[in-house]
This record gives C-alpha cells, sequence and structure tokens, in this order.
C-alpha cells in the first residue's frame, strides 16, 4: 500500500533563542514550535519527510555562505545527513539581509533511545564563512 502525506509544516529557531549568532565553528541550533515569533510553527514530527531548511538572515554580517547538517542530538553527534553548503542569496532591496536554502528529502524517525534528544525537536548543526555578526531564523519544512 502507498501511503500519502496528510500533514505539512514547519518546525522553527528564532535568531533571538540560544545560539542567537552563526559563527564561523559549528553551533547546534534546536529546531521546535515557537508559538512567541512563529506562530505557524509546530513541534518536529516523529516521522516524518524532510523536505527543505531555510536560514531567513536579517542580520549578514560579511557572511559568504552557511554549511550545515541535521542531527538527531542536542550535542550535533549522530548526524543524519550529510554536511551541506550554500551561498547565501542577498536581498534584492535590501544588502544587510539575505537567506540560504538546502533542499533534502530524508525520512526521520524519532529514536528515543538515542541520548541527548528530545521528542518535538530537531537540531540543525551551522557554520558560516566569513566575519562580523550573522543570526538567523531556521526553518526545518516537513510532511507527514
Amino acid at each position: 500500500m502507498i501511503r500519502s502525506f496528510t500533514h505539512f509544516g514547519y518546525s522553527y529557531h528564532d535568531e533571538d533563542t540560544a545560539p542567537t549568532t552563526i559563527t564561523t565553528s559549528y553551533q547546534v541550533f534546536p529546531v521546535t514550535v515557537d508559538a512567541t515569533n512563529s506562530t505557524n510553527s509546530t513541534d518536529f514530527p516523529d516521522d516524518c519527510n524532510i523536505q527543505s531548511i531555510e536560514f531567513e538572515i536579517p542580520t549578514l554580517g560579511s557572511c559568504t555562505s552557511v554549511t550545515m547538517y541535521l542531527a538527531r542530538d542536542s550535542a550535533g553527534d549522530i548526524p543524519i545527513t550529510n554536511e551541506y553548503t550554500q551561498n547565501v542569496t542577498v536581498g534584492a532591496t535590501t544588502a544587510s539581509k539575505a537567506g540560504a536554502i538546502f533542499s533534502d528529502e530524508i525520512d526521520y524517525h524519532f529514536d528515543g533511545s538515542v541520548a541527548n534528544t528530545s521528542r518535538g525537536t530537531l537540531y540543525v548543526v551551522a557554520k558560516k564563512t566569513g566575519s562580523g555578526t550573522t543570526k538567523a531564523n531556521i526553518r526545518v519544512n516537513w510532511r507527514s
């Protein structure tokens, strides 16, 4: 039997939630529901297909690219994707704002036996190239 997706949504990490900046070293960003800053965000589902990862960069600094992977755990030690790098796309009207998007269709299944994991949360592990302060809102889009 072929099953079709019946739900879709996204989970969110706000630029003002720790960690607050993307640096030149890997940092782990928890992505989950954030009803205060993104009212349409939801908990990350236990079973889903991840569609894309968006970096909305309202504070660019001199960032030229973002490198990231997805992890099961808050330490970023159990990756579920390979490392990917994307150049940032600078806004059409505001040069200090930019974005980067990663398309990645993978199946995800929560595994509570993994240490440092949390139901409803996925972890984006990211770093940048360039100097200055770079802040980002991160959305992981999924279907289930």
